[in-house]
């Protein structure tokens, strides 16, 4: 929940939403046994700090797979 002050007011909202399938075969993937999705979040994030993910990358990629012909 927020308060009208909270900053949480002021981000963007969110371009990318999975739906339920592609999100549970994600975490699947993703996830090895015994780890969370949080860490699965969080070695991307580190991978994204340290250079080794580029996102910009990514993005066209993923627009490119999703662009309409």
């Amino acid at each position: 929940m927020t308060t009208p002050d909270s900053p949480r007011n002021k981000w963007a909202p969110r371009t990318v939403r999975l739906d339920d399938e592609t999100w549970k075969s994600a975490r699947v993937k993703l996830a090895t046994d015994g780890e969370s999705w949080q860490g699965v979040m969080e070695t991307l994030a580190h991978g994204w700090l340290s250079g080794a993910i580029d996102l910009e990358h990514v993005r066209a990629a993923l627009s490119k797979d999703t662009a309409p012909e």
